[in-house]
């Protein structure tokens, strides 16, 4: 429920309203579906239902307990881009931001690790994203030139600051450290020996601990600039490739096709739920 008093502006607005604003927003039954999945919503959740399900092989003599339908719904493109579609890029940088507030409270080495720690998992993110991707796939083509070109740079400049800090909680016997593991796939990470980045004592500048962690800081957020600029970019391609790879390609396996055309038919029944409430709005207005 919203405090804000600007969310109610047609009512308090004493010097009367204009025609478009004597129907405002909150009016508007459009605005409060029932229902308001959408395809790439459905095609997430039965991604996620399927490892629930467990898988019999009929011809098998036993039944393995371990196998479900996930195995399905792997290294699809339509999957993988409606997975990537619904990714919130705002909610990365607000995630972020508040790491960055609590930093600027404590000024502590833990509080700038976990923004360090957190600025990995968005490269652990994208090279996900390429491992499940097929090697034939735009999207494929469109991770391997923004890591190939900027990421891998970038996370050779964060994997010297986690050596750092690595090294410096040992030393002080603190119980925390930042794992470092990536798939990797195809080397895609490995810098050559001309381009690899040494940042050497540079990072940590300054004559207290505390000089050092800010001016770590700002190589930090020149680092996270990058990858979450490059996630963004790769959230709206994805919105593409999830409609192209719908609507344009041929060669969508037969079992997704047919998920798709039950969603899309589904959406007929959809669509008359979310006509409820402006029936409702409509029964009350006029007879009261």
């Amino acid at each position: 429920m919203k405090n804000d008093l600007r969310s109610y502006v047609s009512i308090f607005k004493q010097e009367g309203t204009s025609r478009n604003e004597r129907f405002p927003r909150v009016l508007n039954p459009e605005n409060f579906p029932i229902d308001d999945r959408r395809l790439g919503d459905f095609v997430i959740y039965a991604q996620q239902y399927s490892k629930n399900i467990l898988f019999v092989d009929i011809d098998g003599d036993t039944t393995d307990l371990t196998k479900s339908w996930e195995e399905l719904f792997k290294d699809n493109l339509v999957l993988l881009s409606a997975n990537i579609a619904k990714k919130d890029n705002k909610e990365i940088k607000k995630d972020y931001d508040f790491l960055y507030d609590q930093f600027h409270k404590e000024e502590t080495i833990e509080s700038f690790s976990r923004i360090v720690e957190y600025v990995f998992s968005r490269f652990q993110k994208i090279d996900q994203w390429y491992a499940s991707s097929s090697n034939e796939s735009v999207l494929n083509k469109e991770l391997d030139m923004y890591i190939r070109s900027y990421l891998s740079k970038e996370l050779q400049k964060l994997s010297q600051i986690i050596l750092y800090i690595n090294k410096l909680n040992k030393d002080t016997e603190k119980d925390f450290s930042i794992n470092t593991e990536l798939i990797n796939k195809n080397d895609i990470w490995e810098l050559s020996e001309k381009i690899k980045i040494s940042l050497g004592s540079h990072v940590f500048e300054g004559k207290n601990d505390k000089d050092k962690l800010y001016s770590a800081l700002l190589y930090t957020n020149k680092i996270f600039d990058t990858v979450f600029h490059v996630t963004s970019q790769i959230i709206n391609l994805s919105r593409n490739f999830f409609i192209e790879a719908i609507y344009q390609q041929q060669n969508i396996s037969p079992h997704i096709a047919l998920y798709i055309t039950f969603i899309k038919l589904f959406g007929y029944v959809q669509t008359d739920l979310n006509k409820i409430p402006g029936r409702l709005l409509n029964f009350y207005s006029v007879t009261y």
